[in-house]
């Protein structure tokens, strides 16, 4: 039972890893060929950046969202068997689930982070150059920025984790409210969500020139926080309180 789960985890990550890398790998590339004919030095961060923000723009966000929801529901398929419920009780299903899918961001964050970092240093041999004026991002943005580099891929990897988090999170209290409704109408809700909290662009942690640049990344990272947190109160709540 326990080898059956680990391989279902490796392929959900997987699954994951390769949707986002090739959404990655697309804006990578159409950077590349904007910047093939322009005499400017490009750094390892003006690839990596768009890479880690690609599954967070435009219809990405959605795609690799509604991804992220179906392995969450692969994830925990079996744990509404009413055996299975009854057996680990609603105390130990909550830490379980919750576990679990903190387990699978993690480990697909990680994954997906140490592929993207490996291509956009093969892309370019200068590490970080945003605080130089000879570099694409000044020609770019017009104005430096003077940041701790490794505090930036810090943000940056922490910017993949906490979404795919939230988004596994959103679906679990989903399921929990609906129960064995619908799964398609799961769907469609979590997405309705998650589109309206990006339309108010303040509650996604987005790391970028320009929140970098304002400072706005910091209150970001606290709001994302204590979004988090205030999604697992609500999911122990609903567990506890869900007639079985």
């Amino acid at each position: 039972m326990k080898s059956k789960r680990i391989i279902r985890h490796f392929i959900l990550c997987l699954t994951m890893v390769l949707c986002a890398l090739l959404l990655s790998m697309l804006d990578i590339y159409q950077f590349s060929e904007k910047i093939r004919s322009m005499p400017l030095e490009v750094c390892m961060f003006d690839y990596l950046t768009r890479g880690a923000s690609s599954m967070t723009a435009g219809i990405n966000f959605y795609i690799f969202g509604i991804v992220s929801m179906f392995c969450t529901a692969f994830l925990i398929e079996e744990d509404y068997i009413y055996n299975v419920i009854l057996k680990r009780g609603k105390k130990k299903m909550f830490k379980s689930q919750v576990s679990r899918v903190f387990l699978l961001s993690v480990s697909f964050s990680l994954i997906f982070f140490a592929v993207l970092f490996i291509v956009s240093l093969s892309k370019s041999d200068v590490f970080y150059n945003w605080n130089q004026m000879d570099g694409y991002f000044f020609y770019s943005y017009k104005y430096l920025i003077n940041f701790n580099p490794y505090l930036l891929l810090f943000l940056l990897w922490l910017q993949i984790f906490s979404f795919a988090f939230r988004v596994l999170l959103l679906y679990v209290n989903l399921k929990w409210i609906f129960f064995k409704k619908n799964e398609a109408g799961i769907f469609v809700i979590g997405m309705i969500i998650i589109a309206t909290e990006k339309l108010i662009n303040r509650t996604w942690l987005y790391v970028n020139a320009a929140t970098v640049h304002e400072g706005t990344v910091y209150n970001m990272l606290i709001i994302n926080f204590i979004v988090i947190i205030f999604s697992l109160i609500v999911l122990n709540g609903i567990i506890k309180k869900r007639d079985i």
